[in-house]
């Protein structure tokens, strides 16, 4: 997959990437993207059910790994 992200619009980048974990301002992930094949890439998000589990399963042990609540 090809990540292109901004910095308030000023500087961009474009990278190749097969994880991607997005965090909030606290550290906290919100969703993570894997690329298991060429063309398969799959999405978990904090609302998911067994989020925490995939962060685990691939290795990834955020500071404030928590359950949060999503939505109004």
């Amino acid at each position: 997959m090809i990540l292109d992200f901004h910095d308030s619009f000023r500087d961009k980048a474009e990278v190749k990437a097969t994880r991607l974990l997005v965090c909030d301002n606290f550290n906290n992930p919100l969703a993570l993207f894997v690329e298991n094949e060429v063309s398969i890439i799959t999405c978990y998000t904090a609302g998911d059910a067994n989020f925490i589990k995939m962060l685990e399963d691939y290795g990834i042990k955020a500071p404030n790994i928590r359950k949060i609540n999503l939505g109004g």
